[in-house]
C-alpha cells in the first residue's frame, strides 16, 4: 500500500478527501465479487486534484493470459467505484 498526497496549495484539498483505510473499505465493499480478499492487497492510493486515484497491480494469473477477460476486469473494476465521488481514475495492471 502506498499513499500520495499533493504537495503545496492544492493540498488542502486532500486534506478534505476520505481517509486511506475508509477508501480501501470502500474499494473492498465494491470489488467484493470481482477479486478475492488477496488480489487486492498491491493498491496504490494517489490524492491528487481533490480526488483519490487508484492504482490496483493484479496478478497476470487472474485473466489467465486472456487479453480481453483482462480489459474486462479493468472496466469492472473501474465501473464499480464510479458512484463514488471521491474517486478518481482506476488504472489496473498486470504483472
Amino acid at each position: 500500500m502506498h499513499v500520495d498526497p499533493e504537495d503545496g496549495e492544492q493540498g488542502i484539498l486532500w486534506g478534505q478527501l476520505p481517509a486511506r483505510q475508509e477508501i480501501l473499505d470502500w474499494l473492498h465493499n465494491k470489488w467484493h465479487g470481482l477479486l478475492g480478499a488477496d488480489d487486492t492487497s498491491d493498491i496504490a492510493l494517489r490524492y491528487l486534484g481533490g480526488k483519490v486515484h487508484v492504482d490496483v497491480v493484479l496478478s497476470a494469473d487472474i485473466a489467465a493470459g486472456d487479453c480481453i477477460k483482462a480489459r474486462g476486469l479493468s472496466t469492472g473494476l473501474a465501473d464499480a467505484v464510479r458512484d463514488l465521488g471521491d474517486i478518481g481514475e482506476v488504472k489496473v495492471y498486470f504483472r
